[in-house]
């Protein structure tokens, strides 16, 4: 069990006397004042932070309340698509082997952070099959210098998981193997930015912020895997393993995941049964090997949330002014109003995500992107947000972007029953200090009204966008790709817009050398690649795949896995599926003669024992092909041919078969109007599109590779 640190916060105290000798200057700094519905306002602070600030929690395990008050969340249930599920007496995502190892916050009070990277570590082993043990260190190292009272105080600062999420829907999530929990270095280390990133969090969703909402929280663990909790811990109120302090009225001082329930746990006492699993985060010699019992409406429970999550993509750039993230909503005492960011694009490529906090449940936004400072409509689209979190809400159709182009992203929020539907930072003297930008930043109240900058009142806008620049094949890159077992040469399209590239690569395990030629083609729709490798059956297969591995390594971490989806074309599309198995060995999957072969377990017929792929091209020029899967492509699978010492012809539309995906819209199928599509959304989709043509195996692999 974490040591209890005992001393209250000396920093936390200085903010509150810089808090209270600064009322008049942020009276001057926000026009709250005003009381009138044309006013812009912000909204109170949660009063449990206040408290908090004024005299920090005894013993101090690490959670931070809030500073955005939640308290309206009560009176304003989330109006669902569907109704909620009766579930079992009994349910446990460890029984289902999707639970990762219990840790040690040790000394420090960072339970937030454990508390948040648990279930976002269970829920990618729930959707994705792979277990990761993510850092920690990174998500205390990374945390932005706007929240100032962190700064050479990570270890008893404290924190929760909406600045967790802030962290890491900017920065990802890297692994504890590269950055490793230390509570002597936390307070100093440099966030590690050499460190691989895996995921990036898209959605925090607040599934309760009552110990009340039993139902609610079930169905969330049910659907989308553990949560993260808040509750308020006293050791007095700890009976063996279970935990039971009905009617509790302090407020929540440490975070945690829960796992699942059981209805069958009895409460001391005898006054009633059920209780929570719970997955803290002081090692395994806690509790049940570091698991407990949380009764049913005990502890004052709260700040229940789960996350969404895509693979880490080096290639999307988050846009953004708020360094902080969310610090409180503003408005004009309406539910509706609009919040407006201006941004210039430091690349090329696609904006294909506009990302923002809601203020509320039941939200619903009105989305438009347009060129330059307000200038011409380049997108349009609208939407709801079923509870309050964070949103990263996929463009219909992507816009196209140049280096250096300036756009606008605007966003009107409606929250039911809430006047201050917009999300934003501002400075809490002492505590959060954000740089604050002038002309970027833009509010106004109504439909028709005039913008306002709101540097004036020293706040940002929480409103993010997100461009994608393609992945590319780039012959010089090819031609300059150097590994320890051999090289490749070769960068001149023909005339019949093909390309040559030689290798030579020592297979450690035989100490053959192989050769071979990747040819590369284009034309006006596609881009080509096969890959011929030896001259005999002896020396083919094992080079091919080895260095294929090598060329579609997207991240170049040295693996071929999800994070490299959108650079490989996988078996559900007839092509390639690069990854390896339980014994690490590359195994390629494809069709010839109807037979799935294997390598290494099958046959290879001579003049003809490789693949081919292709798929439209997006660049205009020979200089790089983007091979990623986007909407509306066309991807052929296909087989090479050719003579011994000739290169192959290409096949018109031999292989397995072809998708078009024009005409197929992912979203019709988001069952929970999230915004996301969850895994067994994925398969029904793909399934019911493509169900005479492919197993259900297959379908789980193209459309998780599709819109994972």
């Amino acid at each position: 069990m974490a040591m209890k640190l005992k001393t209250r916060v000396l920093c936390l105290i200085v903010i509150l006397a810089l808090l209270i000798s600064s009322v008049s200057f942020l009276a001057s700094m926000s026009p709250a004042v005003a009381q009138d519905t044309e006013t812009l306002q912000l909204a109170p602070l949660n009063p449990d932070f206040l408290d908090f600030l004024q005299q920090p929690s005894e013993p101090f395990y690490g959670y931070v309340p809030p500073t955005m008050d939640l308290s309206h969340l009560k009176e304003i249930p989330v109006q669902r698509e569907k109704a909620l599920q009766a579930l079992p007496a009994t349910f446990d995502w460890r029984t289902q082997g999707k639970v990762t190892p219990v840790k040690d916050q040790g000394t420090c009070g960072t339970c937030w952070l454990f508390g948040t990277l648990a279930p976002v570590e269970s829920r990618v082993w729930i959707v994705d099959g792979v277990e990761y043990d993510f850092s920690e260190q990174n998500v205390a190292s990374c945390i932005d210098p706007a929240w100032v009272y962190l700064i050479d105080n990570r270890c008893t600062g404290g924190g929760n998981s909406v600045r967790a999420t802030d962290v890491l829907s900017k920065k990802g999530t890297g692994l504890e193997s590269c950055a490793p929990y230390n509570t002597g270095t936390i307070n100093t280390e440099a966030c590690n930015d050499a460190c691989t990133t895996i995921k990036r969090i898209t959605g925090y969703r607040l599934v309760a912020d009552s110990a009340s909402q039993i139902t609610e929280v079930k169905n969330a663990i049910y659907d989308y895997g553990p949560v993260s909790m808040a509750y308020c811990h006293d050791d007095s109120y700890l009976y063996g393993n279970v935990y039971y302090w009905p009617d509790c009225t302090e407020a929540a001082n440490h975070e945690v995941c829960i796992v699942g329930w059981d209805n069958t746990i009895e409460w001391p006492g005898g006054t009633g049964n059920g209780a929570w699993i719970v997955k803290n985060s002081w090692g395994t010699g806690f509790g049940d090997a570091g698991y407990f019992y949380l009764c049913y409406g005990s502890g004052n429970m709260g700040g229940v949330a789960s996350y969404r999550y895509e693979d880490y993509d080096a290639n999307e750039t988050v846009y953004y002014w708020d360094e902080a993230g969310l610090v409180i909503s503003a408005g004009y005492a309406d539910t509706s109003a609009w919040m407006a960011s201006v941004f210039t694009s430091g690349q090329d490529g696609a904006l294909t995500h506009v990302d923002f906090w809601t203020a509320g449940n039941n939200a619903t936004y009105e989305l438009y992107i347009y060129d330059g400072s307000f200038g011409s409509q380049l997108a349009h689209q609208t939407g709801s947000c079923a509870e309050l979190g964070y949103y990263s809400i996929p463009l219909t159709t992507p816009v196209a972007m140049t280096n250096g182009q300036q756009f606008t992203v605007a966003v009107k929020m409606t929250t039911p029953g809430i006047g201050y539907p917009l999300s934003v930072e501002y400075e809490i003297p002492g505590y959060c200090e954000p740089p604050i930008q002038t002309g970027v930043c833009f509010v106004r109240h109504l439909d028709g009204g005039l913008w306002e900058d709101v540097a004036q009142y020293g706040w940002n806008v929480c409103l993010r966008a997100k461009i994608t620049t393609p992945r590319t094949i780039v012959a010089a890159r090819l031609q300059n790709t150097v590994t320890p077992d051999g090289a490749i040469s070769g960068n001149e399209w023909d005339d019949a817009g093909q390309l040559s590239l030689s290798f030579v690569y020592a297979h450690d395990e035989s100490s053959i050398t192989y050769s071979g030629t990747i040819y590369l083609k284009h034309d006006e729709a596609y881009l080509w690649i096969c890959i011929l490798v030896g001259d005999d059956d002896e020396n083919r297969y094992p080079e091919m795949y080895d260095y294929a591995a090598i060329l579609f390594d997207a991240n170049e971490d040295g693996e071929i896995g999800h994070q490299d989806d959108s650079a490989i074309l996988h078996h559900g599309l007839g092509a390639f599926d690069l990854r390896p198995d339980e014994e690490e060995v590359w195994r390629f999957d494809t069709e010839f003669g109807g037979n799935n072969d294997v390598i290494g377990e099958s046959a290879w017929s001579a003049g003809w024992y490789t693949y081919e792929m292709r798929k439209p091209l997006n660049s205009g020029d020979n200089n790089g092909y983007d091979i990623a899967i986007s909407p509306g492509d066309t991807i052929l699978s296909s087989s090479c041919f050719w003579d011994a010492g000739e290169a192959p012809s290409w096949s018109a539309d031999a292989g397995s078969f072809y998708i078009e995906l024009e005409s197929f819209d992912p979203m019709n199928y988001d069952a929970d109007g999230d915004g996301v599509i969850s895994r067994p959304e994925a398969v029904d989709a793909l399934w019911d599109y493509f169900n005479e043509v492919i197993s259900k195996e297959q379908a789980i692999e193209v459309l998780w590779l599709y819109f994972g």
